[in-house]
């Protein structure tokens, strides 16, 4: 057959490729509601330590008020002198950031834990101390890249936090180094880098939308935003090895031409 000048063949999609699938979102919800407690529990523990941390700076401002003495020609005085509040903010945003990437490194565990198969409880939150350092430095990097993202006109930062978006995964499941993880994930979703972008995006405003509920919705809908990046990294690495690997094998018999003759049949009578 005569190809015409210019055609090309369209290579057929793969079909065991796998693809982001914004029916993950849905099934992380029916995931969420098979193992409720751990993960409103989970919830909890990061609404009380956020409100803690809320409360105390509240009250370290209303603590450090200082009105200063009437103003040259008769002005009423300045509200407060601040302080050391610059640096207690600093300092306090730290803490808060450390101990947020903490608990979020527990809940990708729970997550990944679940989409396995396994059954989660609440102390899989703090079963984490075999890769913490890891994934702080992967939240640094990756928090680091989508800045610059950001900075060039917001978008790249949304896509490289898809394209990232399995580095957590890869640290708590397989144990990988940060750049390992990092490099895996981008390799990973890089074919499908506008989606993974925009499934990330639509990921975020549904964990964040329980605020609307004055926060108590974040304990059925923050753990969404977990499981459905675990969805996706079962689907991209976890299905993909599964099927690579030889099925077990039912019988384990001998090489061809080597079977044992059968035995002699017994005599009659």
């Amino acid at each position: 057959m005569t190809v015409p000048p210019g055609y090309h063949y369209m290579q057929a999609p793969d079909p065991m490729r796998p693809k982001i699938r914004f029916d993950a979102i849905g099934e992380a919800w029916t995931l969420f509601s098979q193992q409720m407690g751990p993960w409103i529990g989970a919830g909890l523990i990061v609404l009380a330590i956020y409100g803690c941390f809320y409360i105390a700076e509240i009250i370290w401002i209303f603590s450090n008020l200082k009105p200063l003495g009437p103003q040259p020609g008769g002005g009423p005085p300045p509200v407060a002198e601040m302080g050391a509040t610059d640096i207690f903010f600093s300092l306090a945003g730290l803490v808060i950031w450390l101990v947020m990437a903490f608990l979020m490194t527990g809940m990708y565990r729970m997550a990944v834990r679940q989409v396995r198969g396994e059954r989660i409880a609440l102390r899989d939150l703090f079963s984490i101390g075999d890769v913490w350092l890891r994934s702080l430095g992967a939240y640094f990097l990756i928090g680091l890249v989508a800045c610059v993202g950001f900075l060039l006109l917001i978008i790249p930062g949304f896509i490289f936090y898809g394209l990232l978006m399995l580095t957590i995964p890869l640290i708590v499941d397989k144990r990988l180094r940060v750049m390992e993880a990092m490099q895996l994930s981008w390799d990973s979703l890089k074919k499908d880098w506008l989606m993974a972008a925009v499934f990330y995006f639509i990921t975020l405003i549904v964990g964040g939308v329980g605020i609307c509920a004055f926060f108590i919705g974040l304990l059925f809908t923050f753990p969404l935003m977990f499981l459905s990046h675990a969805i996706v990294y079962r689907d991209f690495i976890l299905t993909p090895q599964m099927m690579q690997a030889p099925p077990p094998a039912a019988f384990d018999l001998p090489p061809s031409g080597t079977m044992p003759p059968p035995p002699p049949e017994a005599p009659l009578g």
